[in-house]
């Protein structure tokens, strides 16, 4: 016996597929979820590349056989749009008993369609391969139940995330510091001791991504850099904050300007959360490029919307 929390099922099969020796991608080209074919036949190549990397050098454990879930022993890759908003995660099969043993669950990846930094997909990809490898992370999110929480669509994880972005977004922006990395368009807020701390040096690193996706958004593609904040932050730089998130890699925050004839009430400045620890750098790399794609985006006339999420 097992506990059926109110979460969506595993997604359809299909309707077309991208095989590969160890994985079956599952995707469509119209609808909700569309991705084009190159796009699925990526996430099966990234995916190729995570088996290799923890399976093949490190030699952890494979992911148990879900039997013929989603058409034979092969894990499932779904691309496919849900409320958390991340590049990619895994989830346990809340319909099937835990038949190989206490705690152990056989699973399966959702990976969002629309995704358009490659390398935030490589990462999204490869982190939701490793938790899937990991049948502690697998048996919290299937026990993780709160009754207090509406049934959303979405799996209890993606609920979570979604009221850290609402609880994120009551408590406004962070107090400044109190030590600073800066950049030429960022100033990285972090403290190096208490319940947020971190260390110089992943400060630096946060910097250093973040100006990577100003150049690659700004100066290449030419893209509108976020609004100024008018020193809400110490200066009109963009300010990330390193904090202690639970169930978030980052967040974005928005805020409405001051109003000015140039900048009308409705629309945002923002600035951006980290997460102080995230233990790969690949995946933090992602993270940042992925939050600040969002922060180009944030100054929209809509002071209504729910909270940006993330990976």
């Amino acid at each position: 016996a097992f506990f059926q929390g109110p979460v969506l099922d595993r997604p359809p099969p299909g309707p077309k597929f991208v095989h590969s020796k160890n994985f079956i991608v599952h995707f469509d080209t119209i609808g909700e979820h569309a991705a084009t074919r190159a796009y699925a036949e990526s996430v099966s190549v990234y995916a190729e590349h995570a088996w290799r990397l923890y399976v093949g050098r490190q030699g952890r454990t494979p992911p148990l056989s879900d039997g013929k879930l989603g058409g034979d022993e092969r894990i499932d890759i779904y691309i496919w749009r849900t409320i958390w908003g991340s590049g990619g995660a895994t989830f346990p099969d809340w319909q099937v008993p835990d038949t190989n043993g206490p705690g152990t669950y056989t699973s399966y990846i959702e990976v969002s369609p629309n995704i358009r930094d490659w390398d935030v997909l490589r990462s999204g990809v490869a982190r939701a391969f490793e938790e899937a490898l990991d049948p502690a992370s697998l048996r919290q999110r299937r026990t993780r139940v709160n009754r207090s929480i509406p049934p959303l669509s979405g799996t209890w994880e993606a609920l979570m995330t979604y009221w850290e972005g609402v609880a994120l977004a009551d408590s406004g922006r962070p107090e400044p510091g109190p030590d600073f990395v800066h950049s030429d368009n960022f100033v990285i807020h972090f403290n190096p001791g208490g319940e947020h701390a971190a260390p110089r040096a992943y400060a630096e690193s946060v910097a250093v991504y973040a100006e990577e996706a100003w150049r690659t958004q700004v100066d290449s593609l030419g893209r509108t850099p976020p609004r100024p904040d008018r020193g809400r932050g110490g200066d009109d730089r963009y300010d990330i904050y390193l904090r202690n998130l639970q169930h978030l890699n980052t967040y974005l925050g928005r805020e409405q300007h001051v109003p000015g004839p140039a900048q009308p009430d409705t629309v945002h400045a923002s600035y951006i959360i980290v997460k102080r620890d995230v233990e790969f750098w690949d995946t933090l790399r992602g993270a940042v490029l992925g939050v600040f794609d969002r922060a180009l985006k944030a100054a929209i006339p809509s002071s209504s919307e729910k909270p940006e999420k993330q990976d």
